[in-house]
């Protein structure tokens, strides 16, 4: 696990300069749908049900990656890692140690993007 910035700022200022004034509707959709999909990472954890966390994973990493949130797509990742191989066995702890950073790391995301959001 690499810990990395929070925000790249060269992303998400790219970002910003290409959406113009559609990126609160973006910010907006990224926050909403990412609370969604973590809750439903902790669903797949609760009911040891690796396809939700694979999906769930894979849809945050993406769109965390887009507006340069860098550590939540790295712990997404990792999650992402630790599934590979169901039948191997998957450590059910790990990921909901990961799946909390994730949530702890998103919180810094939001709180990142709602202060830009008050600037601007």
């Amino acid at each position: 696990m690499n810990k990395k910035i929070t925000i790249d700022q060269d992303i998400f200022n790219t970002l910003k300069e290409n959406m113009e004034d559609l990126l609160p509707i973006l910010i907006d959709a990224f926050l909403e749908d990412s609370a969604i999909l973590l809750q439903d990472i902790q669903k797949g954890i609760d009911s040891n049900d690796i396809g939700i966390i694979s999906t769930a994973t894979h849809t945050i990493k993406s769109s965390a990656k887009n507006i340069g949130a860098e550590q939540m797509a790295s712990y997404c990742i990792d999650i992402e890692e630790k599934i590979e191989n169901p039948e191997q066995g998957v450590d059910i702890n790990g990921l909901q140690q990961l799946c909390n950073l994730a949530n702890s790391e998103m919180e810094k995301v939001k709180l990142f993007l709602e202060n830009e959001m008050a600037v601007a």
